[in-house]
């Protein structure tokens, strides 16, 4: 069975399985840093951490550029992997002294999840995958795929 852009249902299944948790942790990682700093004005973010997690489902239900699902990935795992960053100290903090000021202040935790989010899109749309062929030639120039003649001496 096809289904958007002619994706078989078992990608779509699959890459449905894989973005949404994704998209979800992400969205309540915003929405839990958002809201120690923000309190209940983080609910005006709530409609854009909804957009997120849609654009995660239609990503991975429609037949778009691998480069477009690979940045929507990355983002999500640099989102998600400033995690330790923030809590690594906190936790080591609270072993050290419960009373002891703050290593990373919770005005820093939404910027670092933003930052790892942005590092992340950047890394998908713009890094090369392994193995891949640049398509310039030895001029610096796009190849068009036709062969070039050979040069006469």
């Amino acid at each position: 069975m096809k289904v958007f852009g002619g994706s078989s249902l078992l990608r779509v299944i699959v890459r449905l399985a894989l973005y949404l948790p994704l998209a979800c942790l992400t969205a309540f990682l915003f929405y839990v840093y958002l809201s120690a700093e923000l309190a209940y004005y983080a609910v005006l973010f709530w409609p854009l951490l909804f957009l997120w997690v849609v654009a995660g489902v239609v990503i991975a239900a429609a037949n778009l550029d691998s480069e477009v699902r690979r940045a929507y990935l990355l983002a999500n795992a640099g989102a998600i992997a400033t995690t330790p960053v923030i809590w690594t100290p906190l936790i080591i903090e609270a072993f050290v002294s419960p009373r002891a000021s703050a290593w990373v202040p919770v005005s820093t935790w939404a910027p670092f999840t933003f930052v790892g989010l942005v590092v992340g899109l950047l890394i998908g749309f713009f890094a090369r995958r392994p193995g891949a062929k640049s398509g310039n030639n030895s001029v610096g120039l796009r190849s068009s795929g036709v062969a070039e003649p050979p040069t006469q001496h």
